[in-house]
């Protein structure tokens, strides 16, 4: 099985209650266009038990949770504030002069506005990677974390050269392990096509009727 591209990425907030994510709200959203991912599971330590001068038992319990790491395309307005706990606001240029030579559509711009008093929301992530498996590249796979607490990306700007250098966030989450409920935190779903596994997202994230 060979892997050869990445589609996504997908999110939805997260509605807890006693601590536990219980469902989703406001619907699947798309947090931008997948260009790579990667996951550091948190794992157990190794902790054998000597007998007779040899390890005899060890504790062989499967990490949960981790940190997910993914570039993105771009991290749009609205995605931001969904993931970190603030509002898009609509400003506008009201400075005559300083508006001079702006027509009224200009004068009109959308921002996030960082106080310090943010709190990033958990939220569901998914994605989906591409699998080839003896030349038939009809396979989809579903990659779905539970509960994802992502931190603001670094800032950086670079002035265009003779080539360009494509600058694009970077962003990093905590993955939430396992729960008192035992559901699944982490999934890994195969589909035929691109579209059912977009399907099998949009249907793990849907409306929680909880809500």
């Amino acid at each position: 099985m060979a892997r050869y591209g990445m589609y996504g990425v997908y999110y939805a907030k997260c509605v807890k209650k006693d601590g536990v994510v219980t469902g989703y709200t406001g619907g699947v959203k798309q947090m931008g266009e997948a260009i790579s991912a990667s996951f550091e599971r948190t794992s157990s330590q190794s902790s054998p038990l000597y007998a007779n001068n040899r390890p005899k038992e060890n504790d062989t319990t499967v990490g949960t949770g981790g940190t997910l790491t993914m570039v993105l395309d771009n991290l749009g307005m609205e995605a931001a504030a969904d993931l970190y706990g603030i509002k898009v606001e609509d400003v506008t240029i009201t400075d005559e002069v300083a508006a001079s030579a702006l027509d009224e559509e200009e004068k009109k711009g959308k921002a996030l506005k960082y106080t310090g008093g943010e709190k990033s929301a958990p939220v569901g992530a998914a994605y989906i990677r591409q699998h080839q498996i003896d030349n038939d590249a009809g396979y989809h796979e579903v990659v779905l974390y539970r509960e994802v607490v992502f931190s603001p990306p670094n800032e950086e700007a670079q002035t265009k050269g003779e080539s360009i250098e494509w600058q694009t966030p970077e962003i990093t989450g905590q993955v939430a392990g396992e729960d008192k409920n035992g559901t699944p935190w982490y999934e890994s779903v195969m589909f035929p096509t691109l579209r059912a596994a977009i399907a099998y997202i949009s249907e793990k994230f849907k409306e929680s009727e909880a809500v």
